[in-house]
C-alpha cells in the first residue's frame, strides 16, 4: 500500500523517479535475453537533481554488496526488450541519457552484473572518454585515477560529499508523510528465481548400490522438499512459513538521525518535528509500555504472561505475591546496590541487631525475621485488581521505577514463558538444536537459561505445534471426513478394537487405511500391472507399522497408491489391507497381477488367501540377505544375479551350471526356491516391468522418514503432503521433457538402438510383410514401443493432482457418538529408539580402524583340528577326533604343571642367592648355590626333593671377610 502511494507520489513530482534493480542474477543468452536465477528491489522517490552514479552505488550497497565486488550496471530502455534496450550505466554521462526516459516513463529498470559482464553496452556507450575521474586514496598515501565506468566503493577523496548525497537523496521520503511513514524506506525484495529442476533421475547412495548391477534395475525418485512441512493440527497456531523465493523483504531504514544536505532550506515547523520525533525515540521506553495505569485486561492469564515477558524483557528479579480471582500484586526482589556512605549505616544497624540477637539469646528467644516476611527494597510495584462493575482487570498502581540492579537470573523466565518465545523458531526450523536455542535466548534476552529448560521448553512448543499424540486420536474422524471432503473418489478405512459394551463412549484404535482419489485414479492410467508391499516402524511412542502399496510410472519412477497405519505387521492386518486394496483397484481373487516383497511372515499367506492366481515376486537383495550365513563374498553374489537376471530359460539353466561348479550346497538352496518368484527367465510379461528389487517401497519409506515420529494425524498429513508436493515435482520434469518417450525410458531405448545397429541382417528370399507395398509408414523406431513408456501417457497419469486440506478449525466435526483411544502401549525402558536395527550380515560388512571383520568366518582347532572353536577354548568336543582332544589336552595339562614348578623352583633359587650375598658368603658357596639353581631349573623335582634341597643350601658352611 504504500508503494503505490510512493508511486503515485513520483507520477505527480516530475523531478522524481522510481529504480527497479534486478540482482543477483545473470542474463542468458540472446535471442530472447532474460535476466534469471536474481532479485529485484524497488528505491522509489529517487531525486534527479542530486542524483549520480554515487547514490546507485549506495543504494547497491544497501542491497548486501561489499565494496571489493566488481559490478557492471545497465539500465534498459522503456519499451525495448533487452537484446536492443540495455544501455551501460557507468558515470555520468550514462545517468544523464537516464534522464532523458524520466519524463515519460517514472520506473527504470537497472540490471546488476556480478563478477564478470557478458553484455558490450560498455564499448558501445556514446560517452567512451567520461570527463569525471575519482581518485582513489591508497593506504599509502598514493592516488590513482580511475575512471568512473567502474564502480567504486573504497575511501574517496570526496567521501564526504558522497554523505551529504546520500542524506539528500532520501530526503523527499518525509514530505507529507505520517512518522511511520517518514522513518522508513521501502527497499522491497521480491525473487525472480526461476526454480529450474534439480531432482535426480536415480536414488542417492543407498544399501542397494551393489544391486544396480544394470541401467534397467534403477527405480527413478524424485527429490520432494519436506523441510518447509508445516501441519495445521492446533487451533492456536498461527501460519508462520518462513520466507520462499517469491516473499517480500522489507528493509526498513532510519533516516531522522541523518541529516540531509538541503536541511537549512526546510521551514521551521519540519525542522521542530525532526527535533520532536528523534528526541521522543530516544526516550522512548518499549518495556513500561506494557502497562499503565487503567489498563485493562479481560482475563488473568493476559496478565500473567505481560508480567512474565516485562520480567524477562527488563531483567528484573519480579515476584508474584498475591494471585487470586480479586487481586494481582507483583513486586521486585532485585538486589539494591550498596554505596560507601550506605555500607557504614549499614555496619551500625548490624552492630544494633548484634546487642539485640545477644539479649534475646538471653532470653532464650530468636527473633530472626523470617524470608517471606522480608519487604522489598526496590520500589516497583504493580496492582491489579478486579473490577466487578466493568467485569475485567484494571490496573490501579503501577510504579515503574527500579532502583535495583538488572540480573541474568529471571524466576519469571519460565518454561511455558520460553515454549512461546521460540515457538514461531520451532514452526519455521523444527531441528534446530538445542545449543542454537540457548544461545539464540541468551543474546535476545541477556539471561542465562540452562540446558534442561530450553530442552523442556522445545519440546512443549513442538507439541503445541504438532499437536498432542493422545489429543489427535479423538480428532482423527474428524479428520478422515475432511479427507473425503477435499479428495473426491478417496478411500478411508477407520478400523477399531471390538468392544463388549456397546455403551460405552470410547473405542480403541487398531488400523486405518487411505487411498487417495488422484492416485486411485492415476495408477489405472498407468498400465503396469505391478505393486510393492512393504512395512516401516513409528516411532513415536505409540506402535504401529506404516503399510504402503507403490506401483511404477511410465517414467519407471515410484507411483504410491495407498498406504496405511496398522498395530503391527501380521496376517491379519496384511488381509485387511489387501482386501480393500483389491476393492480400490478392482482387482479379483483370479487376478494374474504381479506384486514384489520381502518375504514378510504374514505377507505370504495374506497373498496367497486375498489373491491366489497373483504373480508374486521376491526381492533379490533380502533372498541374498538370507544366502549370507551360507556363503559369502562377491563371487556367490554376482553367481546369483546372473540367475536373476537371465532373460531366456536357456541361459538361467547355464547360469545354474555355475553356480553348481562353485557350490553344490547353494545350488540346491536356490532350488528351494520357485524360479517363477525370483528370475526374468520365469517372469510373466503382463506387469511390463522386470524389476527385481523392491526399491518401489524402499525409496517410499525413505522419504517418510520425517513424519514416523510424529502425532497420527501429522504423521498422515506429512504423507499427504509429500504425494501432493511430489506430483508439482514431476510436472516440472515433464514440462522439460521432449521426445515421445520419457526422458529415463529415451535413454534406454538408445542402447537398446545402439546395440542393434551392431547386428547384420540377411534376405531369405521370402517376404513376410512388406509395409511400403501396403501404403504403410514405417515411421520411427519409438512407434513399436508400447504406450505404457510414452511422455503422453505420463503426462495423463500425472494430470489427477491431490487436493489440500483446510485448517483444523474448519473441520467439520463428526457425527459419530463414539470417540477414539490411542492403543495400548507399553513403554520401554530406556531412550527410544530412532534408527533402524542393522542385521548381523550388515553389522560383519562395516570394519574397525580401516580392517577388514573377521566375523562370520569359520575357526579351525589346531588340536582337534575340529571347526567352530580354537585351541584355548578347545575341550575336546565334536567330531571323530575327539580322543585325539583328550590326549592333547591332557599333554597340554602336564606340560603347565611342569612350567608352574620349574618357576617355583628357580624362584627359591634366586631368593637364597640374594639373601647369600647380603651376608656376603664366599665365592665357593655361591657357585655352588649357583649350580643348585641350575640343576634345580633343569629337572622336575617333586615336593621331598625340593625340601632336602632347601635344607642342603641352608646347612653349608658360611665364612665372613671384611667387605672393602
Amino acid at each position: 500500500m504504500r508503494r503505490r502511494l510512493l508511486r503515485s507520489r513520483c507520477w505527480g513530482n516530475p523531478d522524481t523517479f522510481t529504480l527497479k534493480f534486478y540482482h543477483g542474477g545473470k542474463f542468458t543468452m540472446p535471442p530472447g535475453r532474460k535476466y534469471v536465477k536474481g532479485w529485484v528491489s524497488y528505491v522509489d522517490m529517487v531525486d534527479r537533481d542530486v542524483f549520480s552514479m554515487h547514490e546507485v552505488n549506495d543504494m547497491i550497497g544497501y542491497f548486501g554488496y561489499l565494496a571489493k565486488d566488481m559490478l557492471f550496471i545497465n539500465f534498459r530502455v522503456p519499451n525495448l526488450d533487452l537484446d536492443h534496450g540495455l544501455r551501460a550505466l557507468g558515470n555520468d554521462h550514462d545517468v544523464l541519457d537516464l534522464f532523458s526516459y524520466v519524463a515519460e516513463h517514472k520506473t527504470i529498470e537497472v540490471y546488476v552484473e556480478q563478477g564478470y559482464r557478458s553484455l558490450d553496452t560498455y564499448e558501445k556507450s556514446p560517452f567512451e572518454k567520461p570527463k569525471i575521474v575519482i581518485e582513489e586514496i591508497n593506504d599509502i598515501g598514493t592516488s590513482n585515477p580511475t575512471k568512473s565506468s567502474q564502480i567504486c566503493r573504497k575511501p574517496l577523496a570526496i567521501q564526504w560529499l558522497n554523505e551529504e548525497l546520500n542524506d539528500g537523496l532520501y530526503e523527499g521520503l518525509n514530505e507529507g508523510f505520517n512518522d511511520n511513514e517518514a522513518s522508513e524506506l521501502d527497499v522491497d525484495e521480491e525473487s525472480t528465481h526461476e526454480n529450474e529442476d534439480d531432482s535426480d533421475d536415480g536414488l542417492e547412495e543407498s544399501d542397494d548400490e551393489d544391486f544396480f548391477l544394470n541401467e534397467e534395475d534403477k527405480i527413478v525418485d524424485y527429490e520432494v522438499d519436506m523441510e518447509e512441512f508445516r501441519a495445521a493440527v492446533d487451533v492456536n497456531i498461527e501460519d508462520n512459513n518462513s520466507l520462499s523465493d517469491g516473499d517480500l523483504l522489507d528493509f526498513d531504514l532510519d533516516l531522522d538521525d541523518y541529516d540531509s544536505l538541503s536541511e537549512d532550506d526546510e521551514p521551521p515547523l519540519k525542522k521542530a518535528v525532526r527535533k520532536h520525533r528523534r528526541q521522543r525515540r530516544k526516550g522512548k521506553d518499549k518495556v513500561a509500555e506494557q502497562f499503565y495505569v487503567g489498563h485493562q485486561f479481560f482475563n488473568k492469564a493476559e496478565i500473567r504472561v505481560l508480567v512474565k515477558k516485562f520480567a524477562t524483557d527488563s531483567r528484573r528479579q519480579l515476584k508474584i505475591i498475591k494471585n487470586d480471582n480479586k487481586r494481582f500484586r507483583v513486586v521486585c526482589n532485585g538486589i539494591k546496590p550498596v554505596l560507601e556512605s550506605d555500607a557504614h549505616l549499614s555496619n551500625g544497624k548490624s552492630n544494633a541487631s548484634g546487642s539485640q540477637k545477644q539479649v534475646d539469646e538471653s532470653n532464650k528467644k530468636c527473633t530472626k525475621p523470617r524470608k517471606k516476611n522480608l519487604m522489598p527494597t526496590c520500589p516497583f510495584k504493580l496492582h491489579i485488581t478486579n473490577h466487578n462493575k466493568l467485569s475485567c482487570w484494571v490496573v490501579k498502581t503501577f510504579m515503574k521505577y527500579h532502583s535495583c540492579l538488572q540480573t541474568r537470573d529471571v524466576n519469571l523466565c519460565t518454561v511455558s514463558f520460553l515454549a512461546r518465545e521460540i515457538e514461531d523458531i520451532v514452526s519455521v526450523n523444527p531441528s534446530i538444536s538445542i545449543v542454537a536455542l540457548r544461545e539464540l535466548i541468551n543474546k535476545k534476552y541477556q539471561i542465562n537459561v540452562s540446558t534442561m529448560k530450553v530442552f523442556r521448553a522445545k519440546t512443549m512448543a513442538t507439541h503445541k505445534i504438532e499437536g498432542d499424540y493422545r489429543v489427535q486420536y479423538e480428532i482423527l474422524r474428524d479428520y478422515c471426513d475432511e479427507v473425503l471432503r477435499s479428495n473426491p473418489g478417496s478411500t478411508v478405512k477407520l478400523d477399531v478394537e471390538t468392544e463388549p459394551s456397546p455403551t460405552k463412549s470410547t473405542r480403541q484404535f487398531r488400523r486405518i487405511y487411505i487411498c487417495l482419489g488422484a492416485l486411485k485414479a492415476g495408477f489405472k492410467l498407468c498400465g503396469r500391472c505391478i505393486l510393492g508391499l512393504d512395512g516401516c516402524f513409528m516411532k513415536g511412542p505409540y506402535p504401529g507399522q506404516i503399510l504402503s502399496a507403490v506401483g511404477l510410472d511410465s517414467n519407471n519412477g515410484i507411483y504410491p497408491v495407498a498406504y496405511a497405519l496398522v498395530e503391527a505387521e501380521t496376517q491379519v492386518s496384511w488381509t485387511w489391507f489387501l482386501e480393500i486394496l483389491g476393492n480400490d483397484l478392482d482387482l479379483y481373487s483370479n487376478t494374474n497381477f504381479t506384486f514384489i516383497s520381502d518375504r514378510q511372515k504374514g505377507l505370504l499367506p495374506a497373498l496367497e488367501k486375498v489373491f491366489p492366481g497373483a504373480e508374486h515376486r521376491f526381492c533379490l537383495r533380502h533372498i541374498m540377505e538370507n544366502m549370507k550365513p551360507r556363503c559369502r563374498g562377491d563371487l556367490f553374489k554376482i553367481l546369483v544375479w546372473n540367475c536373476a537376471a537371465a532373460t531366456t530359460v536357456t541361459h538361467f539353466k547355464r547360469a545354474m551350471k555355475e553356480v553348481e561348479k562353485e557350490d553344490q550346497g547353494l545350488l540346491e538352496w536356490l532350488r528351494n526356491i520357485q524360479p517363477n518368484h525370483w528370475t526374468r527367465s520365469h517372469f510373466s510379461c503382463v506387469a511390463r516391468s522386470d524389476v527385481l528389487l523392491n526399491n518401489l517401497c524402499e525409496a517410499f519409506n525413505k522419504q517418510l522418514v520425517g513424519g514416523r515420529d510424529k502425532p497420527i494425524i501429522t504423521c498422515l498429513e506429512f504423507i499427504r503432503e509429500y504425494l501432493m508436493r511430489r506430483i508439482v515435482t514431476v510436472h516440472k520434469i515433464i514440462a522439460d521433457s521432449e521426445g515421445p518417450l520419457t526422458p529415463k525410458i529415451q535413454k534406454l531405448f538408445e542402447v537398446i538402438k545402439t546395440d542393434a545397429s551392431q547386428y547384420t541382417t540377411q534376405f531369405n528370399g521370402k517376404m513376410i510383410w512388406n509395409m511400403e507395398q501396403h501404403g504403410q509408414d514405417e515411421g520411427i523406431p519409438e512407434n513399436w514401443v508400447s504406450d505404457v513408456y510414452w511422455l503422453s501417457t505420463w503426462k495423463k497419469v500425472y494430470d489427477h493432482t491431490v487436493e489440500p486440506i483446510t485448517g483444523m478449525d474448519f473441520w467439520t466435526p463428526s457425527q459419530c457418538p463414539t470417540t477414539i483411544d490411542p492403543p495400548k502401549h507399553h513403554k520401554p525402558i530406556g531412550r527410544p529408539k530412532k534408527q533402524r536395527k542393522k542385521s548381523n550380515e550388515e553389522l560383519a560388512e562395516v570394519g574397525k580402524d580401516g580392517k577388514m571383520s573377521r566375523r562370520g568366518n569359520t575357526v579351525t582347532c589346531d588340536l582337534c583340528k575340529n571347526k567352530g572353536h580354537n585351541k584355548r577354548s578347545c575341550k575336546g568336543q565334536g567330531g571323530t577326533n575327539a580322543s585325539t582332544s583328550k590326549t592333547a589336552t591332557k599333554a597340554s595339562t602336564s606340560k603347565t604343571v611342569t612350567k608352574e614348578s620349574i618357576s617355583k623352583t628357580a624362584t627359591m633359587a634366586a631368593t637364597t642367592m640374594a639373601a647369600a650375598t647380603k651376608a656376603v658368603a664366599t665365592k665357593a658357596v655361591a657357585t655352588k648355590a649357583a649350580k643348585v639353581a641350575t640343576v634345580a631349573s633343569a629337572s622336575q623335582p617333586t615336593a621331598g626333593a625340593k625340601k632336602r634341597k632347601r635344607n642342603v643350601i641352608a646347612s653349608q658352611p658360611a665364612t665372613c671377610k671384611k667387605v672393602p
